[in-house]
């Protein structure tokens, strides 16, 4: 065989060096998934957050809408009983 070494050897290394990249891939991607996750937790948290804020909009609408509808109406009444 000369200056290599047998086979069985250097299968055996790959396949050590295979397992190390295998376990390092597994971690990043153990630590991406776990930020995917919390980012998901995050926006939901911000989304009902601006659901309530569009609904605290929504109904400052319609009270205003409401308000002036009832001034024109008022008004309407007012200027034919004049």
């Amino acid at each position: 065989m000369g200056r290599y070494a047998p086979a069985m050897e250097r299968t055996r290394w790959a396949d050590e060096r295979l397992d190390d990249r295998f376990a390092s891939l597994d971690r990043t991607l153990e630590r991406v998934d776990r930020d995917i996750r919390d980012l998901r937790t995050e926006m939901q948290g911000g989304f009902a957050e601006l659901r309530g804020e569009v609904n605290g909009l929504r109904q400052l609408m319609y009270r205003l809408f409401g308000g002036l509808i009832v001034a024109l109406l008022v008004s309407s009444f007012l200027q034919s009983s004049i």
